[in-house]
């Protein structure tokens, strides 16, 4: 499994999801795969790290890496051992962050195919005001 790591930057190449979804990470993730075509794998963790209150916390996280769009997508959940990756989000259930040169056009299309799948009660666009501590370099 890889393991994944991100730390606190001002470059943003990248767009967020919140998912409100009750559903277990690998049952989420299934069902994405399922609907997108997509092959999201479990990485082992996703380490996020913030440099001004130097602290490390440790989010269960999947990935999965398109190179004919030459983007990336990750899934990760919001609240893991008392900790939220996003705290100011505290109605999402998961984060689905796209990284890489993505069209509007295909964002769009990922959130209207993703309020399809089962289970998903909700998905809203994270402002990257929300995302922008987040480097998933």
């Amino acid at each position: 499994m890889k393991k994944l790591s991100l730390s606190v930057t001002d470059n943003i190449d990248y767009h967020g999801f919140a998912i409100v979804s009750p559903e277990k990470d690998y049952r989420l993730c299934f069902e994405i795969n399922k609907a997108m075509g997509y092959a999201l794998e479990k990485s082992k963790t996703l380490v996020v790290i913030d440099s001004k209150i130097k602290t490390a916390n440790e989010f269960s996280a999947f990935f999965y890496d398109d190179p004919d769009n030459k983007c990336s997508h990750y899934v990760v959940k919001n609240l893991q051992d008392n900790a939220r990756l996003l705290p100011s989000m505290k109605e999402a259930d998961y984060i689905y962050i796209v990284s890489g040169n993505i069209k509007l056009k295909t964002l769009h299309e990922i959130k209207t195919s993703f309020a399809t799948i089962r289970n998903i009660q909700s998905i809203f666009v994270l402002k990257n005001e929300y995302i922008k501590h987040i480097n998933l370099d």
